[in-house]
């Protein structure tokens, strides 16, 4: 993620064949992609109901 951070792009292989490509996001794709998934959101109706603690979703 560094190498990616630092603007390279990073070819990920499974079994000799290329799989994805990590690329970094630019400031501008970053704040339109967090819109888009704003707007989604406001727009989504609300299911189920909460009635669980946040303790509850880890064992200890």
């Amino acid at each position: 993620m560094r190498t990616v951070r630092e603007g390279e792009d990073v070819l990920i292989v499974s079994r000799g064949r290329s799989v994805a490509r990590v690329v970094a996001v630019s400031k501008a794709g970053r704040g339109k992609a967090r819109q888009a998934l704003l707007q989604r959101l406001q727009g989504q109706a609300l299911t189920g109901s909460r009635t669980w603690q946040r303790d509850q979703l880890y064992d200890r």
